[in-house]
This record gives C-alpha cells, sequence and structure tokens, in this order.
C-alpha cells in the first residue's frame, strides 16, 4: 500500500479498518518525503516489495496522484470511480472498475 498522509493518521485509518494484514508493506509519504504523485514514492514501494514496475498494480481513485503517477513508473493501473472525474487531458487507465469488490473479477478474467 502506499498513502499520502502523516504516519499516525494513515496508520490510525489502517488499523481502524483492520487493512494491515491484507499488506506486505505500506508506505506513508510522510515517512518517504515525497508524495504521490511524485515517482519517488511509487519506486519506494516497489523496492521495499522486491517487484518491478511491470509486475505491479496501482488501485486507486485520484486519477492524479493514483494513476498517473503509477503510469508514469510503469505500473498498470485500475482507476476508481466515484470520488473524482477524469481529466480529459490524461491518458486512460488500464482498467477502470466502479467498486473495490470488482477488482476479483477483473482480475480472474485475466
Amino acid at each position: 500500500m502506499i498513502t499520502n498522509g502523516k504516519i499516525a493518521m494513515q496508520m490510525g485509518k489502517i488499523e481502524h479498518l483492520s487493512l494491515q494484514s491484507y499488506f506486505d508493506h505500506i508506505t506513508i509519504s510522510e515517512a518517504i518525503g515525497k508524495k504521490k504523485s511524485d515517482p519517488y514514492i511509487f519506486h519506494q514501494g516497489l523496492l521495499a516489495m522486491a517487484v518491478t514496475p511491470d509486475k505491479a498494480w496501482c488501485i486507486g481513485d485520484h486519477p492524479i496522484n493514483d494513476i498517473k503517477g503509477a503510469a508514469d513508473v510503469g505500473l498498470t493501473t485500475t482507476w476508481i470511480t466515484g470520488s473524482h472525474t477524469w481529466p480529459i487531458d490524461q491518458p486512460e487507465p488500464d482498467f477502470t472498475i466502479n467498486y473495490l469488490d470488482r477488482l476479483i473479477h477483473l482480475i480472474s478474467n485475466l
């Protein structure tokens, strides 16, 4: 997971939602000193997981911070619609879903 914000705030949210067990590594912008969409934070997440960009996906709701940032690094991108409008001047994501649970269906059909 890569998330923007303060460590205490983001970890509080992650723990409240019981998400930590779903991720092998969590990269928080305050700890890295860079925020999404900066390529550096995506590279740090990949480095922590010992994964190359072509083997990683970014699933996010923000067209610039999540999707453009990840695409610039070479990750496969999946945009979750509903929170933000897609900017007309941005290339389309690799995939688009409207609910996170659709991700399972998407991956199983690849």
